[in-house]
């Protein structure tokens, strides 16, 4: 049996993502573990059991992603798979408790942990929605040139297909021609979000984003008084649902990068992260 294959330099997907991952194929019993949840680490419905199978739906940002070399360059951390956080994990919303974000202004956020700065309490996002691009699970084909095309099935040829001796044609190498599995999210952070813990935590007016964190878990709707009601894939919004929230959140993929700097109040920052099947097919 081939070994699966955690880490590339500065990226790795985690124990905890691999779990998750191979769980949603198989037709086994599920053994959740909150004690390895984001909720657990920020006392956030630290012991709700996923209330469905975990999805990747979420994304964060950090701030120790890379460290000086001693020399005049950075260098990317390599993440560890064992990782269940960010190394130093960064809300993107911090407002002050009395002015909260509003239902739709927090329709994309996750992960409200309320922490208090000085005398100051405030409503602290650690998480965003990723934006799946497009919103479904894509099979391209991608030639040796790097072009990608849409890979059509054929049940008319592969229905009833025929047997092929390894000797002979009919068969492309992986240099000729690859099918990928994947689904690709977009990840998009701004100054104006970031702003707000850059100013109040670092007393800065930028911000250096250097790791990225893929999360899975489960949307729940809570009541205004932030009450658990339930899962939101299985039961119509209530009448007394103010917002979602996620539960049994894990760390599926960690990623470092140099640092990434917003300066401007029209900064961002995208992260495209894609994730494919575990290995290209030959066709």
């Amino acid at each position: 049996m081939s070994d699966t294959v955690f880490q590339n330099s500065g990226c790795v997907n985690t124990i905890l993502g691999a779990y998750n991952m191979l769980n949603a194929f198989l037709p086994l019993q599920y053994y959740a573990s909150v004690e390895t949840t984001l909720n657990a680490r920020f006392h956030r419905f630290p012991n709700q059991q996923p209330t469905s199978l975990p999805k990747l739906s979420y994304f964060g940002v950090g701030i120790q992603g890379y460290y000086n070399s001693g020399e005049s360059d950075h260098r990317k951390y390599n993440p560890d798979p064992r990782n269940m956080n960010l190394y130093s994990p960064v809300p993107i919303r911090m407002v002050p408790i009395e002015n909260d974000l509003t239902q739709a202004e927090r329709e994309v956020y996750r992960m409200r942990v309320e922490e208090t700065f000085g005398t100051q309490k405030y409503a602290c996002y650690y998480l965003k929605k990723i934006l799946w691009d497009p919103a479904y699970v894509q099979i391209i084909q991608k030639g040796a040139d790097g072009t990608e095309t849409q890979y059509n099935l054929n049940p008319g040829d592969f229905m009833d297909p025929s047997p092929v001796k390894a000797t002979t044609g009919g068969r492309m190498t992986t240099d000729d021609a690859r099918v990928i599995v994947r689904a690709v999210g977009k990840c998009t952070v701004t100054l104006k979000e970031l702003s707000e813990a850059a100013s109040i935590k670092y007393g800065r007016d930028y911000f250096i984003v250097s790791e990225w964190g893929y999360y899975t878990g489960c949307d729940c709707y809570v009541t205004s008084d932030e009450e658990l009601i339930g899962d939101v894939s299985q039961i119509a919004r209530p009448g007394n649902a103010a917002n979602v929230e996620a539960v049994y959140v894990q760390l599926a993929k960690h990623k470092t990068e140099l640092p990434l700097t917003l300066s401007s109040t029209e900064s961002e920052l995208t992260s495209w992260v894609s994730f494919e099947s575990p290995e290209a097919i030959e066709v």
